[in-house]
């Protein structure tokens, strides 16, 4: 029998609902809750955050109108500000928290290159240069191209990671690694060099570490040399090894590891316009082909079910954008905040009740995000 014009409209009205659902649900954004923490726009050079027990958020940054390294903390009374440094020249903070929520702070000098590790306790900021003895030798021919640092949770011992090169010669590149011996007096400080281009033909730059419950320490590197993503840890024997071995790949990376210290990795391809996440057993890419021109600073953090959280800007639309995997393998992409064209540097991390914050840059400004239920 023949169907009658309005069946066949109210048919294609249904198909369209049910398509137009279909679409929606995939695609349902995540909303978030924005502040402003500093308004001048002269923020700049980096951000980064750290979660305390309580899920307060801990964020340095480095504002170059005024010259100094800034350290902000929320506590249930609301924003709190303090200087790490005022030197003109403090540049690239990270930060981690002890046991009692203290903050410690790595960044660089921007003229000597020279790393300063600040701890912040009862009587103000403690300033200490874990590597010295490479500024005594040769304090011209440095230049930093990465640094991290993560905290030791039962012993509150620092544990720091960099990677330079020499200026007077681009080819000489060095990873390496330290850790505070506490007893000691004259080098407090063990330096562990995990790979250098004379040796290893690898030219290690923009590295991200994590320290595991086990005690590991595990990281990720961009090759500027072979323009690949590189990998090591603590146990791991030799020098550290490709991880994605394509080229162009791993400029922007970060790594997070679960309750199982199993490492979660994001990491942009530079030849596929993606950003990318990886596992042991996982690999995936997170936008679309070619969706976003050149991603940056990607960044990424799990939740307690071990969920990853990533953010990367989007250079096209200059777009910060988030993107989270649920329980069924599916990622949602959403936009936290337009930030114009400059580095919007973020930092990601996931509170114990599963609620997303980011820091970052917009137009030179200091925002902070909350994800909203």
């Amino acid at each position: 029998m023949q169907k009658r014009p309005m069946s066949r409209i109210l048919e294609g009205l249904i198909a369209m609902a049910v398509w137009i659902g279909c679409m929606a649900v995939p695609a349902r954004a995540q909303s978030w809750q924005i502040e402003t923490l500093d308004a001048a726009g002269d923020v700049d050079a980096w951000v980064d955050m750290a979660l305390d027990a309580d899920g307060r958020p801990h964020i340095c940054s480095q504002n170059r109108f005024y010259g100094n390294l800034q350290y902000r903390w929320q506590d249930a009374t609301g924003w709190h500000f303090d200087i790490v440094e005022h030197n003109d020249a403090p540049f690239g903070g990270r930060i981690a928290l002890d046991n009692q929520g203290q903050p410690y702070v790595l960044y660089s000098d921007l003229n000597t290159w020279q790393l300063t590790l600040g701890h912040r306790t009862a009587s103000g900021w403690q300033l200490e240069h874990p590597i010295d003895w490479v500024w005594q030798a040769d304090p011209t021919g440095i230049e930093m191209t990465g640094w991290d640092v993560v905290v030791d949770p039962g012993t509150n011992i620092p544990v720091i990671h960099y990677t330079w090169r020499q200026t007077q010669d681009p080819a000489e590149y060095q990873i390496a690694w330290a850790i505070r011996v506490e007893d000691a007096v004259l080098h407090p400080w063990t330096v562990h060099v995990l790979a250098d281009s004379l040796t290893d033909q690898i030219q290690g730059i923009n590295g991200s570490m994590a320290l595991g419950g086990d005690g590991m320490l595990r990281w990720v590197f961009f090759d500027e040399g072979a323009q690949d993503l590189l990998y090591w840890a603590t146990d791991q024997p030799g020098a550290p090894a490709p991880l994605v071995a394509e080229g162009m790949v791993g400029r922007y990376n970060a790594i997070a590891l679960d309750g199982s210290d199993q490492p979660h990795v994001v990491y942009t391809d530079e030849t596929r316009q993606t950003v990318n996440y990886l596992t042991a057993q996982t690999a995936e890419t997170i936008s679309p082909v070619g969706a976003y021109t050149m991603p940056r600073f990607a960044a990424i953090a799990l939740d307690v079910l071990g969920h990853p959280h990533v953010t990367f800007t989007d250079e096209r639309t200059q777009d910060l954008m988030y993107a989270f995997r649920d329980g069924a393998g599916r990622w949602k992409l959403s936009k936290i905040d337009h930030v114009g064209p400059y580095p919007s540097y973020e930092a990601v991390a996931v509170d114990a009740w599963n609620v997303p914050r980011v820091a970052y840059l917009s137009f030179g400004n200091l925002k902070f995000a909350t994800g909203v239920p």
